[in-house]
């Protein structure tokens, strides 16, 4: 592949700019494509977004979703928050164990799966 320098008219000038602008605008869509694991996270959702799907059986109460982590590491929760993902919205929550160490999980609201455990 070679590349010429602009001319006179611009033309080839252009066309290198097309092609890098669309090299690096399919660069982030073909590693989303090609990711896999715990979703990709974006926007938070809010309180009503939650009861809205808790009430229409596509999520996970919150409370249950803490239950779960109190019985299976004890503790109690610090922070917690539901965002936007994909395929299901997922729970960020923010742990503190009983002996002091804060745990990081992500959880799928959906399911009550945990997705992505750090620190602890």
């Amino acid at each position: 592949m070679s590349f010429s320098l602009p001319t006179r008219s611009g033309k080839s000038g252009l066309w290198v700019i097309l092609l890098v602008a669309a090299m690096a605008l399919a660069g982030p869509a073909a590693v989303a494509q090609q990711r896999k694991g715990p979703p990709l996270l974006s926007a938070p959702l809010t309180a009503r977004d939650a009861r809205e799907g808790v009430a229409q059986g596509e999520m996970r109460p919150l409370g249950e979703v803490l239950r779960q982590l109190r019985d299976k590491v004890g503790g109690r929760q610090l922070d917690a928050q539901l965002v936007s993902a994909q395929p299901n919205p997922v729970y960020e929550i923010q742990w503190l164990t009983p002996d002091g160490r804060r745990i990081d999980f992500v959880v799928d609201a959906h399911t009550g799966s945990i997705l992505r455990q750090r620190g602890g």
